[in-house]
């Protein structure tokens, strides 16, 4: 791994990072201004707004990637760029028409669905594919920065009671749409404006529309759980599990970022058929992963129930159980986005990566609707973390000819053995030590089960060491 995709790689880590700092900042304290109920109807216009932003989309976050990565001059890429940015243009304001229309046609209160769909307008000047295509990560750090810092600031300064969730979402929606805006200002350095040719081709509509499906599919998959969960029960149980399912959300969310940033580089390699340096990378991502997802959710289940009461507050206690029966979900959904990118897109397997999203998608629903309605919050928990193991199984069985899965299932058998080992070492300690606080319990028992996988890590890769040479 050279030191551009080294350099890409911790950027990437670094762009997701931000999206852990500001929830940091402002979950608990929205989570004591506004009720569950208030929350869950903030969590169900987004989702399904956020499922139109996908729509909009149109398959380019993975299409432009890819199109860009593979450009041969400064000249190709300005055409490609302008090409599929119009494409892009058009297909949000037509998207963002027939979302309009539906909320007033079809649902009741829809004035607060058609301002949380101002996300959609906001996706328009949405160019990180372009800076990923190019592997220039850290251009997408100054947005980040940017909107997360102002968003932070604008709802601690005027977001204070109940009554404020419209001004919430606007001032979330703001945030994207300055942070889309700004990164548009960088990209003039790498285009060559003087001489390029627009044309949107039937090859390049179908391409992109190709790849929208998947990235439906997936959209739906986060968000179908709150919609059916709001019509099976009630806003507060979709607030319950919004919040749990966040946490899970926002770690996904920085192995899917390494993942993008190891995706140009992938598609590189395929085209001039460099196979061997795809599993070495492949190797090392796997490797590092097995580490993280250990500590993260071995640390989840050891201390949800005080770091609960700490970030969210009174009231919010059903979210220990959310919170640990996702949080399982990691174990499978961070290699299943690594496969599913990085091997199948890659390798233009767009086909099978539609079948697993597709299939995955069909999974959750139906564990939905059989779930949700007895079983509430759990339930969509427990829907969520099932249809994520069948995504991986499925990505898996399309990947072995790609990769040695081997590897794979030694990893996953070994982190489940690890996380059972370190829960029991962490219950037993705690039947016999017992302190006084949430503070304190979180800090010592989370420090204790990280310094437990660690240990139980470095053995298993000594061990295999000695065993293979």
């Amino acid at each position: 791994m050279n030191s551009k995709l080294k350099s890409n790689v911790i950027f990437s880590a670094v762009f997701q990072l931000l999206f852990f700092i500001a929830p940091i900042i402002t979950t608990p304290y929205v989570a004591r201004v506004f009720t569950p109920e208030d929350l869950g109807i903030y969590a169900t216009t987004y989702a399904l707004a956020i499922l139109f932003v996908q729509v909009a989309n149109f398959g380019i976050p993975i299409y432009g990637v890819r199109t860009i990565a593979q450009s041969r001059n400064e000249k190709e890429r300005t055409s490609n760029f302008i090409s599929i940015w119009a494409m892009q243009g058009l297909v949000t304001l037509l998207v963002f028409l027939i979302y309009a229309l539906f909320c007033i046609l079809f649902i009741t209160n829809f004035k607060i669905y058609i301002i949380q769909g101002l996300l959609i307008l906001a996706s328009i000047f949405d160019i990180s594919w372009f800076f990923t295509g190019i592997e220039e990560i850290k251009r997408t750090i100054f947005r980040n920065v940017l909107s997360k810092i102002l968003t932070i600031f604008l709802i601690l300064t005027f977001v204070n009671n109940a009554d404020d969730l419209t001004k919430y979402i606007l001032i979330n929606v703001s945030g994207v749409l300055i942070g889309n805006l700004s990164m548009c200002l960088q990209m003039f350095k790498f285009l060559d404006f003087s001489s390029f040719k627009v044309t949107i081709s039937k090859a390049t509509v179908f391409s992109s529309f190709g790849l929208l499906l998947p990235q439906l599919i997936d959209s739906l998959k986060s968000n179908a759980s709150r919609m059916v969960l709001a019509n099976l029960t009630s806003y507060t149980a979709v607030g319950f599990y919004d919040q749990g399912n966040k946490i899970t959300t926002m770690i996904n969310g920085v192995f899917g970022a390494v993942t993008n940033a190891i995706l140009p580089r992938i598609a590189s390699h395929v085209k001039e058929n460099k196979f061997e340096e795809i599993e070495k990378i492949t190797k090392k991502f796997l490797t590092i992963n097995k580490l993280f997802v250990l500590i993260i959710i071995s640390g989840i289940i050891n201390v949800s129930q005080f770091f609960v009461p700490l970030f969210f507050g009174e009231g919010y206690s059903n979210v220990i159980v959310v919170l640990n029966i996702s949080g399982i979900s990691l174990l499978f959904s961070s290699i299943s986005y690594y496969l599913g990118r990085a091997v199948l897109i890659s390798n233009t397997l767009d086909k099978e990566y539609r079948k697993v999203t597709l299939f995955s998608c069909l999974a959750l629903i139906v564990f939905s609707v059989l779930l949700d309605g007895f079983l509430y919050e759990k339930g969509a928990a427990i829907s969520f973390t099932l249809a994520t193991i069948v995504q991986f199984v499925l990505t898996l069985m399309y990947s072995k000819n790609f990769i040695n899965t081997r590897f794979i299932k030694r990893n996953i058998f070994e982190n489940i053995l690890f996380i059972i080992i370190n829960v029991f070492i962490i219950k037993i300690v705690q039947a016999f030590f017992k302190f006084e606080g949430n503070m304190i319990n979180f800090l010592i028992y989370g420090s204790l089960s990280v310094l437990i996988s660690i240990i139980l890590y470095i053995a298993s890769e000594k061990s295999k060491k000695i065993i293979f040479h």
